[in-house]
């Protein structure tokens, strides 16, 4: 009896598996690859990485760059807070982000762009992280039972409250919600992820920070410190359990979050002339300018430094 009831009862709960897994899922639109161009065009949307893709530890096919992986983890000490099978099921999908860079131009004209942005989510199959959606998990040999098709679908559906922020050709800024932990519990985030490309090149560097919400969701500004993420990136996306948040077993949106954001192999204090930028929730075209400007001024020096 409990075993009919259980999936019911947390159809809406299950979110809290996605929640966490919103790390570096970018909003998502089904879109097709426009042919190389001439214009230095900019990405109007985050594309959906096609399912049945494979996703390993660089770029999958189709495009010139892994920027990150996500996969969650509940240490043993968060996983004891939990049963068995609550904590499989917050650990079962994983999260992509790819990116293409293109050349336009010829000779001295030539620059490069940033042409894509795709999200994914996916399992493992048979030893392969592979990208599915809820429609197309089955036929590509996941076979989910009724709880992890819920877990899959609402992951796949939370990316959908991702907003781009400000693009342009060599750049794209997005806002990506999560829960981490704030005080004595789990508080609702934002993770905002900057894209920079550069234009001749094509070197793609990709920046996060932490932007906290007040008691309202305005944004109340950045928090702790930027992290330069390295191309491939691999997060080990840790989590912890919040007891407080599980109403009869059942856990809430806020019961489990990420311990930190992806790190990077270098990290920096946000330049107190761009911290005000940094945490607006809307961002005007000189605002967005700015504040990736001297972004790239902080990179371009520190990555002379270090060689990178």
């Amino acid at each position: 009896m409990s075993r009919t009831i259980w999936p019911t009862r947390r159809t809406g709960c299950l979110v809290f598996a996605g929640l966490p897994l919103l790390l570096m899922a970018p909003k998502v639109e089904r879109t097709t690859a426009s042919p190389a161009k001439k214009t230095p065009d900019v990405i109007r949307q985050v594309e959906l990485l096609t399912p049945g893709t494979v996703i390993e530890k660089s770029a999958p096919r189709g495009w010139t760059h892994l920027v990150l992986k996500s996969q969650p983890r509940l240490p043993d000490d968060e996983k004891r807070r939990v049963n068995e099978m609550t904590a499989r099921l917050a650990t079962m999908v994983f999260t992509a982000t790819a990116a293409s860079v293109e050349a336009y131009g010829k000779g001295e004209a030539k620059r490069y762009r940033l042409a894509r942005l795709g999200v994914g989510v996916g399992v493992n199959i048979n030893g392969k992280d592979v990208i599915v959606s809820p429609e197309t998990q089955a036929q590509l040999g996941a076979n989910l039972g009724l709880l992890a098709r819920q877990v899959l679908s609402a992951v796949y559906e939370k990316q959908k409250s991702v907003r781009l922020v400000a693009v342009g050709p060599t750049l794209a800024i997005l806002d990506t919600p999560a829960f981490m932990p704030r005080g004595r519990g789990h508080a609702p985030v934002i993770l905002r992820y900057v894209f920079l490309v550069d234009p001749l090149s094509g070197k793609l560097d990709t920046l996060v920070w932490r932007i906290d919400l007040d008691a309202r969701g305005e944004y109340e500004g950045v928090t702790g410190m930027i992290e330069w993420l390295p191309p491939n990136k691999l997060v080990d996306a840790e989590m912890q359990v919040d007891p407080r948040e599980f109403r009869l077993g059942v856990p809430s949106e806020r019961a489990f979050a990420i311990k930190s954001i992806p790190q990077g192999d270098r990290q920096f204090s946000m330049p107190d002339g761009l911290r005000g930028l940094a945490g607006i929730r809307q961002l005007r075209p000189q605002q967005a300018a700015q504040l990736t400007q001297g972004l790239r001024d902080m990179i371009r020096t520190s990555g002379a430094a270090v060689g990178r």
